[in-house]
């Protein structure tokens, strides 16, 4: 039997001009099954700080700019930890409605149904810096 090779899903979010963030196109890896079954059952560690390492982890690419020098902002640690806490909310909450395959809400939409637990756990990220 040949051998198979997987290509790991990576998500392409897209923020139109409903959204805070017109034009911000962001690539983010899937999360492992292990990730997933800890979002899903709130087992290990559920805290925001965990739910930010995964993101840090999977975040694949994006075209976000300097607004100052106009160069693209690299895909590390220290340059997402210095981005806007609503920024980087905005593409977690994404992200994590993709993941968990329910359609993205719109920005400035009703929040009558409430999130679930687990959308609860990956969206409620802590706006101070993490320790690198």
């Amino acid at each position: 039997m040949a051998g198979y090779k997987r290509n790991p899903k990576i998500y392409l979010l897209k923020f139109d001009e409903t959204t805070d963030y017109p034009g911000l196109e962001v690539q983010v890896r899937t999360l492992s099954m292990g990730q997933l079954v800890q979002v899903w059952t709130g087992e290990g560690d559920g805290s925001s700080a965990a739910t930010f390492e995964m993101f840090v982890e999977r975040l694949v690419g994006w075209n976000l700019e300097d607004e100052v020098t106009g160069e693209p902002v690299p895909i590390t640690r220290e340059a997402i930890e210095a981005e806007d806490d609503d920024l980087v909310n905005a593409i977690i909450k994404r992200w994590t409605a993709a993941v968990l395959g329910v359609p993205a809400p719109l920005d400035g939409g009703s929040n009558s149904g409430g999130l679930s637990a687990a959308e609860s756990a990956l969206t409620e990220i802590p706006s101070q810096s993490l320790a690198s």
